[in-house]
């Protein structure tokens, strides 16, 4: 049996990988915004992530005829399954190496702002890697239209 990877079943892979993954996780990502601290837990994270994951597996099961770009889709996809992964390692790398270092010097609160700086770095990474395939549809029915026109 000759296994194919999809673009919509290797989401639907992931997601179900998220969801197994509340039982061995507990972890919370606290972001910085503006002196106001957000502690988010673990399994909102997975909650957002999967609703996200299962939303572009329908639009990459019903819709793959527009998306002409494949290295795009492929792209698209393995970051937005890495990048929350990769926060998490960050956040409790982070939350596990507080336990060494000394909070009363001023190196600290740079060691504490560079880890805020790396999390809205990938937050906003993750963000700008949703539009990749807006992207892939614009040059799919741009090329599509190019391709049908006649001279």
């Amino acid at each position: 049996m000759v296994a194919s990877f999809k673009p919509h079943k290797v989401l639907l892979f992931a997601a179900l990988l998220y969801l197994i993954s509340i039982v061995f996780v507990d972890q919370k990502i606290e972001i910085n915004l503006a002196d106001t601290y957000f502690f988010i837990d673990y399994t909102l994270i997975v909650a957002f992530v999967c609703g996200l994951l299962l939303i572009f597996a329908v639009l990459y099961k019903y819709l793959n005829k527009y998306f002409s770009i494949k290295l795009l889709t492929w792209l698209h996809i393995m970051l937005s399954i890495v990048l929350p992964v990769f926060a998490i390692w960050i956040s409790h790398s982070f939350h596990k190496s507080l336990a060494l270092i000394e909070l009363t010097d001023i190196e600290s609160m740079d060691y504490i702002l560079n880890h805020q700086k790396k999390l809205n770095q990938i937050i906003l990474t993750f963000i700008v890697i949703q539009t990749l395939p807006l992207f892939n549809v614009l040059v799919s029915l741009i090329s599509m239209k190019y391709s049908t026109a006649k001279v």
